[in-house]
């Protein structure tokens, strides 16, 4: 999973995020599956720059 604590692709449900640089996941920990990853669908977002 190149080390990635979230993905985001262009097709529904192929969006995921699992625990790996942050102390805290970023979704509800229910969503998980059993390898630790949790898929999504997204229909809008924005970029922030820190």
């Amino acid at each position: 999973f190149c080390g990635s604590d979230l993905v985001i692709y262009n097709s529904q449900n192929l969006c995921w995020n699992r625990l790996n640089s942050y102390e805290k996941r970023i979704r509800d920990g229910t969503t998980y599956d059993s390898r630790g990853i949790s898929y999504f669908s997204v229909e809008e977002y924005e970029i922030f720059q820190f």
